[in-house]
């Protein structure tokens, strides 16, 4: 027999001994070995309800998690893909590497120009620098494994550091990234993640010393600020920075009127909004011109930029002469007066024009004379190609062509 009661707020059920209720969950009993007053609670197994819903829970954490990471890989892949690629093009723009496969072609003979155009090869990126391979080909002399350093400024624009990071071509030499400013842990990161891209190439640990400040490039522009510009033209797009007046640049070379900087900005700036010194005394000037040189190597070509850009743009005209005969020096050494040719190959015409000239009206040594008649020679018979400087020195001096 069963009576319904209220205890304590609750309804409960008494149960007479020796019968059997079914009992629903949460309904409360008196035991049978118990009096009246002893009451058992039935409750719902609320725990065993409640773990199903932690372990769904627990399931979407983990599958949330995996779309993240897998979001977060697409995500890489696509921004990798787009500095690739903004890489590859930085390359194939580069104007100092197109300049350099347009000497090969004037070079050349016409009947032998199988042109193989400029690739891009292995591209390795660590941080805002990468390593970039490049090949192309002209005529008998195939620029072939090749590697330049690319730097990025600023979550902006990529642009070309050094076209080349090595002292012989399929070589990467540490000690000229280092010089540049490269930490050496970068360096060795670079190393490796462009062996791992699958660039071929040999580690040469020659040692590089700091590069000498002989003379002095700084900004002289008449209206200043001067624009630091992306690439040496001027568009209203491609200004990366500004330098205030006298500015000190560190001068990368020279191409057709422009500078290529690497401090304090990474760019090109007008020659023409520039000057060099070498000194502020005579003596002063000639011993920092006997140091330029003797200069070698890498840095012989360098020093013949320098010079000429001293002739055309110099702080004070007095030291002329002085110039010229650093000039006769170069000029008067076979090996040297190929390095002093190319410098004024890749200048413009008026720059050419203005330096020569002022080198015939002080006068130079019969050998140097005789170097640039020879190679006046050699070109009209066609070996070497076609020389902007020899062709300007054949309308000043023509009886000194012959």
């Amino acid at each position: 027999m069963v009576q319904a009661e209220k205890f304590l707020g609750v309804r409960i059920a008494k149960v007479v001994v020796g019968l059997s209720v079914a009992i629903a969950p949460g309904s409360a009993v008196c035991s049978p070995n118990q009096n009246s007053t002893s009451i058992a609670t039935i409750s719902e197994p609320k725990a065993s309800l409640s773990e199903p819903k932690a372990s769904i829970s627990q399931q979407s954490k983990v599958d949330r998690a995996e779309a993240d990471r897998g979001a977060k890989v697409v995500e890489k892949s696509r921004r990798d893909s787009q500095q690739q690629e903004a890489i590859r093009q930085t390359v194939l723009a580069d104007p100092l590497i197109k300049a350099a496969l347009q000497a090969e072609i004037n070079r050349v003979p016409n009947s032998a120009r199988p042109v193989v155009p400029l690739q891009v090869g292995a591209i390795a990126i660590v941080n805002n620098y990468a390593l970039a391979e490049w090949f192309a080909g002209v005529g008998d002399l195939p620029f072939d494994g090749y590697a330049l350093l690319i730097q990025q400024q600023s979550d902006g624009p990529w642009i070309v550091l050094t076209e080349s990071v090595g002292l012989v071509p399929g070589s990467i030499t540490p000690n000229l990234l280092t010089r540049l400013g490269l930490p050496q842990t970068l360096v060795t990161a670079l190393v490796n993640e462009f062996r791992a891209a699958g660039a071929k190439f040999e580690v040469d640990d020659t040692g590089i010393g700091e590069e000498p400040m002989i003379c002095i490039t700084q900004v002289q522009d008449p209206n200043p600020p001067t624009h630091v510009r992306l690439l040496p033209e001027i568009t209203p797009t491609n200004i990366l920075g500004q330098l205030p007046q006298g500015t000190p640049i560190t001068v990368v070379t020279s191409l057709q009127g422009w500078l290529k900087i690497r401090q304090p900005l990474i760019g090109w700036v007008s020659l023409n909004l520039t000057q060099v010194s070498c000194g502020n005394s005579p003596a002063e000037v000639q011993a920092r011109l006997n140091q330029l040189s003797f200069l070698e190597e890498e840095l012989a070509v360098k020093a013949a930029d320098t010079l000429v850009r001293y002739l055309y743009r110099g702080v004070d005209a007095s030291y002329v002469p002085l110039a010229v005969a650093t000039f006769d020096k170069l000029a008067s050494n076979i090996r040297r007066f190929d390095v002093l040719q190319d410098a004024l190959d890749r200048q413009t015409e008026d720059v050419r024009q203005k330096v020569l000239q002022q080198v015939l009206q002080v006068g130079l040594s019969p050998t140097a004379q005789a170097n640039f008649a020879a190679a006046v020679q050699r070109q009209r018979q066609g070996i070497g190609g076609r020389s902007p400087t020899l062709e300007t020195w054949q309308r000043l001096s023509p009886t000194r062509s012959r």
